[in-house]
């Protein structure tokens, strides 16, 4: 499940993003439910964002499917981000996931992979527009 490279409390694996996972009979037609991967990074986890970040999805019509909080080892960080070996930033990412715990969770709904990147906003959380979650 890759990730970006950078420091941000939330992500979407690009892996699950494109998987409907099953389907809704809505005015006649069926429309896909897709699912996508949301991750609480250490630094959102630290700063007690969890629930906000929760709370945001929900408002938006998206329903948390699974979650657990959990603390990645070096070991499932390198092979999460295995696309980045090499890169000059591989080592910092690492070290940034392993920092401390994370809460993984499945978002889904109606266009919930780009309903989540609408809300995480931009992937430099400098560049992200006012009032998205990074």
């Amino acid at each position: 499940m890759p990730l970006s490279a950078n420091r941000r409390n939330c992500s979407s694996s690009d892996r699950a993003q494109r998987r409907p996972t099953q389907f809704l009979r809505f005015r006649r037609r069926f429309v896909a439910v897709e699912r996508t991967l949301v991750l609480v990074k250490p630094n959102g986890v630290e700063r007690g964002l969890i629930g906000e970040i929760i709370a945001r999805y929900e408002r938006r019509g998206l329903r948390i499917s699974a979650l657990k909080m959990l603390q990645v080892d070096t070991q499932l960080a390198q092979e999460h981000y295995a696309e980045h070996v090499g890169k000059p930033f591989f080592g910092e990412l690492v070290a940034f996931i392993t920092s401390g715990p994370i809460v993984a969770m499945v978002v889904e709904g109606l266009a919930a992979v780009q309903v989540v990147r609408d809300m995480n906003g931009a992937t430099d959380p400098l560049k992200a527009a006012p009032g998205t979650i990074r």
